[in-house]
Parts: C-alpha cells; structure tokens; sequence
C-alpha cells in the first residue's frame, strides 16, 4: 500500500501552516466539564492549594491524561495533558509537595489564558467570590522548569498547584482578597494535538456556563412582641424573649431564632443586621453607653436603651 509522507505534502495557499504535517502537530486546548469528585476541601482563607495526582479523574480514552502540558505548539503532552505553566525561578513555584502563590499564565494567539480554570463552591455550585465581590479563578502551576510530559505528583510531593485570583480591573491578575474557604471543583483544561483529537468532541466543554447567583445569603427575622413591660437597658434574650430583670415577650418570625454578630464591633458594622422598634430602624452600638437604641450584649442577646411599653415590637433582621 503506497502512502503520502505528510512531510511532503504542501500548503500552497498561505496562513500559518506551511506543510501538512504542520497542520497535524497544530494543539487545540479543549476546556473539560467539572467532575463532581475533583474536590478540594478544608480550605481557610486560601490563596490555592496543591493538587495531588488522584485528585484527577482517570480518562481511558485520554493519553497523556495525568500528564502536564504548557499548551504550546512544541509540547510535548499532545494527547490530554493537563494545561500548566512553570513557576517563576526566584520567587515562584519551584519545590514539589509545596505551596507558592504565583500568577503565571500560558497565553493563545488570541490572548486567552490556557491555564486559567473556573472554580466553584462543592455543595451549592455556585461561582467563587473574594471579600470585594469579584469572581475568583485559578492558575494552574508547575515547579521552575518542570518539563512537559511530565506525570503527576503524588501526595506529598505534587508538582500541580492551583492559585487562586481575580481580574484586578487594569488587565491583570491579583490575589483573591480573603482566599477562599471551604470546598471548592475545579475543572482542567487539556491540550490536545490534531491527529490526537477525538471523532468527535463538544468544543469548550460542559464547564462554559455556570449558574450566576448573586447572592444566596437570606434574611432571617424574629419579632418579640412585648407582653410585660421591659426597664431601660434590660438584657433580652432572643430566643425566648423574656428579660434579665421582669420583661416578657413573645417571640415570632423565622423557626430558628435570629442570632446577632459575633462581637459589638461587628454588630455595628454590620448592614446586614438591622433592628426596628415598632417599625422604624433603630441605632446600633457595640456596649450598653446610653447613646444608642440597641446595644450588643452576646450573639443570642441585646438591650434597649429605653422603656419597652405593652404592645411595642422589636423587630431583628440579618442576611447570612
């Protein structure tokens, strides 16, 4: 059977591919669907993590699936490697089995960045923000001059990292501001050659839309409708309504009583939290001082800077 070298077949017509074997060493980055088991949990304040090799769910029909890859036309994972860019020299990613923030990126022709991936939060799946409200993604790093090709680390000694950052409004990247705490999925991109590529394929992958929510917190709410008069500053328990001194009343709203902030301080600051006596706001402070309407006396209790007549309501509302 006589057959065509592919380096002998030319492309006369111009662009960017001078011979057909140019054409089939071309590398396509194809974003992949997240995986419900592709987990990282524990996460406080994070600025990323590392990622082990058992992490990623093995692919029968992907080669090079536990392999790396800069995405690059000369690399070398051309068959599913995990899209990665080396960490800098002096102050990057250069040990194995460690952690270092370090905002590398790979880029296409076009300017999109290979080896950035979307997260979001395990249990709800909703999209990951900082503490300034913007959407956080990760970079995926190697160590300083971790080839291509090469295999995934084990625990303790992973050669994978994923750092997480935002778009910090000048085209850049930045820090997610607070990390990111809890369980986050990640998905992966992975860099596939011509001739590697599959029959067929869903190009950009199931990962393209995530569900966009701005914000899941809810406003809960108890209202205590005062039965037996309650005397200035008199501590009240929320739970049950009833007073440190002869103040009664009776607790509606929300199921689960309202709890307040952690401290005064927070208390006062909080925007979210807002307390009403018979339907107007109220002022906050964070100690009994005599200048405010509410004052914080625990999570589970306040005061009232004046006289709680029969038949007043004292309204407590807080988004969390």
């Amino acid at each position: 059977m006589t057959t065509i070298n592919e380096r002998q077949v030319g492309l006369k017509t111009g662009g960017n591919f001078t011979l057909l074997k140019d054409y089939m060493d071309k590398v396509g980055v194809a974003r992949q669907p997240f995986n419900e088991t592709q987990t990282l949990t524990g996460l406080t304040a994070s600025d990323g993590d590392v990622i082990v090799d058992t992490l990623i769910p093995a692919n029968a029909q992907i080669a090079d699936n536990l392999k790396m890859s800069d995405g690059a036309y000369d690399t070398a994972a051309k068959e599913g490697g995990i899209v990665t860019q080396a960490g800098t020299e002096t102050t990057g990613f250069i040990a194995a089995g460690t952690f270092v923030h370090d905002m590398v990126t790979v880029t296409d022709d076009y300017g999109n960045v290979l080896n950035m991936v979307q997260v979001r939060y395990e249990a709800s799946h909703d999209p990951v923000t900082d503490t300034d409200g913007r959407e956080v993604m990760g970079l995926l790093v190697r160590p300083f001059a971790t080839a291509d090709d090469t295999a995934l680390g084990e625990a303790a000694s992973e050669n994978l990292e994923i750092c997480f950052v935002v778009a910090d409004g000048a085209g850049a990247y930045a820090k997610a501001a607070g990390g990111v705490t809890g369980a986050i999925e990640f998905n992966i991109n992975r860099a596939f050659g011509e001739r590697f590529k599959a029959k067929i394929s869903l190009d950009g992958g199931n990962a393209v839309d995530v569900d966009v929510i701005a914000n899941l917190e809810t406003i809960h709410y108890t209202d205590l409708l005062v039965t037996t008069a309650f005397a200035v500053d008199e501590v009240i328990t929320i739970a049950t309504g009833a007073g440190s001194v002869a103040g009664v009343s009776t607790s509606g709203g929300d199921v689960t009583p309202v709890t307040l902030n952690a401290t005064g301080a927070l208390f006062v600051a909080d925007n979210t939290c807002v307390m009403t006596l018979n339907g107007i706001k109220g002022t906050k402070e964070a100690a009994v001082a005599g200048a405010k309407d509410f004052a914080w006396e625990s999570a589970t209790t306040f005061s009232n800077h004046s006289i709680l007549d029969i038949g007043d309501v004292v309204g407590i509302e807080r988004k969390y």
